[in-house]
């Protein structure tokens, strides 16, 4: 069954964009832009905001209509579309960025947008604009909103730990396993996924319904955390038993040398000789050396132990949200439906 709203959602994009660009191309007292730079950009917008499944930007409406008893305005409705795409839009920029420094080929289905001949490595402009659109939509549609002042913060607040969760992710670790640890690795996923995954959509709502109070954001905080870390942890795994025809991405994690719970999982079960052969060939930027690591994850048990932990992990996130505060306007419902949207998927919904 479709999510109410999907469709209506991903429709309103197009009237955003036309209204976004016209305005930004006829900024006051700034000479007129040229037809090319305008056409860059609204390129820009439809290639890398569009074509994913919108989770994040769906998480607005799912969570406003689950703690509202009534009926949507149509305004309220207009109002949540251009939340959902702020954070949709944000999230672009950020995944233009994180394919560069990851050396990625493909992004849902398609050639990365730096991958792009007449793009290049002037993708990294394209996503400083998109992160610029973010609060230019904000300022002309929100400024006279009670919340937009914490709003406005919280996008902020949100990009900082996001980026330094990049950060951590390309250099915390020197070559080799030595600084793989459940430690780091932990403190990764919370700054990189745990809070820009889930969390900045429900709290940003909770803003805008006015709901935002210290108690309510508190909470959301810890439980929509732990679910954006369980979201990485799924991200890993698919990243490298999961099939790219349906993930509509190459898995780069183990050529990259990247820091991933599946790495570290093999770190705590492996052999002394396994850990040789994990040494010697996981980051290399070789398609026979990542065969060989993949086939050691398997001979590990490493998917097995992912089934254990998928169980357990969810045990423990339905015990968080029965013990939500539900007093002061805050509703359960809203986490069990981005748990239930998580459990057990076999793709990228990002």
């Amino acid at each position: 069954m479709s999510t109410p709203f999907r469709v209506e959602f991903e429709a309103f994009f197009d009237s955003l964009r036309s209204d976004l660009i016209e305005s930004i191309s006829d900024m006051s007292h700034f000479p007129s832009l040229p037809a090319n730079v305008i056409d860059r950009m609204d390129k820009s917008l439809a290639m890398n905001a569009r074509g994913g499944k919108y989770a994040r930007g769906m998480t607005v409406i799912d969570t406003a209509t689950t703690i509202l008893t009534k009926p949507l305005t149509q305004d309220t409705v207009k109002d949540l579309f251009m939340l959902g795409w702020v954070i949709e839009i944000q999230s672009a920029a950020i995944l233009v960025i994180d394919d560069i420094m990851d050396n990625s080929t493909v992004r849902r289905g398609k050639p990365c947008w730096y991958r792009r001949p007449e793009v290049g490595l002037a993708a990294t402009n394209d996503a400083c604009l998109l992160h610029s659109i973010t609060f230019w939509i904000l300022n002309k549609y929100f400024r006279t909103h009670p919340g937009y002042v914490d709003m406005v913060d919280l996008m902020h607040r949100s990009n900082l730990i996001t980026e330094i969760g990049q950060t951590y992710d390309n250099i915390h670790t020197p070559p080799g396993l030595q600084g793989f640890t459940r430690e780091g690795y932990n403190a990764l996923i919370t700054y990189k996924t745990g809070w820009f995954g889930f969390t900045l959509p429900v709290v940003l709502t909770l803003h805008y319904l006015g709901r935002g109070n210290p108690v309510n954001v508190m909470q959301s905080e810890r439980l929509v955390v732990a679910l954006g870390n369980y979201l990485q942890v799924q991200d890993d795994f698919l990243d490298v038993f999961g099939d790219p025809a349906v993930l509509g991405k190459v898995g780069t994690d183990i050529q990259e040398n990247k820091l991933t719970w599946m790495i570290t999982e093999a770190l705590e079960l492996c052999t002394v000789q396994q850990r040789q052969e994990l040494e010697t060939h996981y980051g290399v930027r070789d398609v026979e050396s990542e065969r060989k690591v993949k086939d050691m994850f398997k001979e590990i048990g490493l998917e097995k132990r992912y089934a254990e932990y998928q169980e357990n992990v969810i045990d423990n996130i339905n015990r968080m949200i029965s013990d939500v505060d539900e007093s002061e306007g805050l509703s359960k419902a809203i986490f069990e439906r981005i748990l239930s949207k998580c459990v057990k998927r076999n793709k990228w919904e990002v």
